[in-house]
């Protein structure tokens, strides 16, 4: 019964430790700011390459955490359906998307064809070849502060039965103003 109990506390230790995290708009900027290095996956329930690729993506984040042992990498997923404030601020074109976050630098990382390309851009810091987003670009800038900012007003007037001539994104057009290449209403 002892052996029992023990093993069940391991394995339920092993599980709690390999978790991708569901971030949200509430959670997103505190997650952020608690832990170092983030991977970070949006997709959508309805997506079927999400679906099938979130497996290998959990199996990434297990035998990640095995590598870097004491500064590990977190993982985090963020629904963009239940999250377009983070969708906005990332300007999320196609699902999944994937992210690597660094002391608040943000590089997008190319959809592994292989889970292991993706374990080896972790294990060689090969993401540090990828140049980050600036200012203007990144989510953690003044305009997508702005762009989430007013796409949860938008969702809240939505809610309340009142309709605006003003697409989903309609902040995604200040984009343009700012030399930001336009993405339009993907979502």
């Amino acid at each position: 019964m002892r052996l029992l109990s023990l093993v069940l506390l391991l394995v339920t230790v092993v599980s709690i430790s390999c978790e991708v995290i569901e971030l949200t708009d509430a959670t997103f900027d505190d997650a952020i700011r608690k832990q170092d290095d983030w991977v970070l996956e949006f997709y959508a329930d309805w997506c079927g390459y999400c679906t099938r690729f979130r497996p290998e993506y959990e199996m990434i984040a297990d035998e990640s955490r095995e590598l870097h042992g004491d500064s590990p990498v977190y993982f985090g997923a963020i629904n963009v359906d239940k999250n377009p404030g983070l969708a906005a601020r990332f300007f999320i074109a196609r699902l999944p998307s994937l992210f690597h976050v660094h002391d608040r630098n943000v590089r997008p990382l190319a959809m592994p064809r292989m889970p292991r390309d993706l374990l080896q851009v972790l294990k060689q810091e090969s993401w540090k070849d990828i140049e980050p987003y600036g200012l203007w670009r990144s989510p953690f800038g003044p305009l997508y502060w702005a762009t989430s900012w007013a796409d949860k007003q938008i969702d809240a007037i939505r809610g309340q039965g009142i309709t605006m001539d003003v697409p989903r994104r309609g902040m995604l057009s200040l984009a343009g103003v700012a030399g930001l290449p336009r993405l339009g209403n993907s979502l």
